[in-house]
């Protein structure tokens, strides 16, 4: 009866400690902000960030920048060394993952086709976050290249950056992860190999290190208010006018490309400004030209 019971408090001792572990452990910054430490809580990560909070301290986070060959080169930066997010109005985007279907059919083309959209509206930066590694990252940006040179791009990072949070820690100081267990009954389970902590489907729009714009697409397939088009939308908003438009029905971004074919000129130098230039060019030239064949009828 002793040993009995002595077996039994000895398992309530071990669902006791098994329950405290998890809550115990902290987001793995060595400096951690005053959002972050909130993360010893619960949930294991900050509460998720909110419009009007600054960003919480990049520094010691370990996500790196992701440019073409750092990864193999092994001169990868970190976001603190490149102050990304902190300086002037950036959009943060968060992807469940590098391969997932709506990532790379959806979520990351979109924004590649509207990067130079971004700038007009005075996006200094955009980035693209997901828990993968380095190598991988620098695998799903190649994989990328046709998008990337149907809009006339040599590489994606003129365009954005591309940050590996391969710990996570970013993503759960902005109270932003999810923890994917493996669903066998699911639609989409291929999608899952990688199951473990993951960032949520988000999208940040920050001004000078503090956040004006908090969307989020709940589930890792839905894509909706996190979109590229989504936030040109409320980035069109805000600024009153929805930036530079071009005359009703007029592709600008289609001008540029041509433009660019047509006088053979490098990736990337006839840009939207070029393209509005020689529009309005055209259209004086017209005027000018116009009354010299409003003559009387004959």
């Amino acid at each position: 009866m002793i040993a009995w019971r002595a077996l039994v408090l000895l398992m309530l001792a071990c669902e006791v400690v098994a329950a405290w572990i998890p809550t115990a452990l902290p987001v793995t910054s060595p400096k951690a902000s005053s959002r972050t430490q909130i993360s010893v809580m619960q949930t294991m990560q900050a509460q998720q960030i909110e419009v009007g909070q600054p960003l919480p301290n990049l520094e010691g986070l370990g996500v790196e920048v992701v440019t073409d060959d750092c990864a193999m080169m092994d001169e990868c930066k970190t976001i603190d060394e490149e102050d990304l997010l902190t300086r002037g109005k950036t959009v943060l985007v968060g992807m469940p993952g590098a391969f997932t279907p709506t990532c790379t059919d959806e979520h990351l083309p979109g924004f590649i086709r509207n990067a130079r959209k971004f700038r007009r509206l005075g996006v200094t930066q955009v980035a693209v976050v997901t828990t993968n590694d380095r190598f991988i990252m620098t695998a799903w940006k190649r994989a990328m290249r046709k998008c990337t040179e149907q809009e006339g791009l040599k590489t994606m990072d003129t365009e954005m950056a591309m940050l590996a949070d391969q710990d996570g820690n970013l993503i759960r100081a902005l109270g932003l992860a999810y923890a994917e267990s493996l669903d066998r009954k699911e639609k989409n389970a291929f999608i899952q190999l990688n199951a473990g902590v993951r960032s949520k489907r988000f999208a940040l729009v920050v001004d000078e290190g503090v956040v004006t714009h908090v969307a989020v697409d709940e589930g890792s397939i839905d894509l909706d208010v996190t979109s590229a088009e989504a936030l040109l939308a409320v980035l069109g908003r805000s600024s009153g006018d929805g930036g530079d438009r071009p005359p009703s029905g007029i592709d600008i971004d289609a001008v540029a490309r041509s433009l660019q074919e047509r006088l053979g000129l490098p990736d990337g130098t006839a840009n939207a400004p070029i393209a509005l230039a020689a529009l309005l060019i055209g259209a004086l030239s017209l005027n000018a030209v116009a009354p010299l064949f409003s003559g009387p009828t004959i």
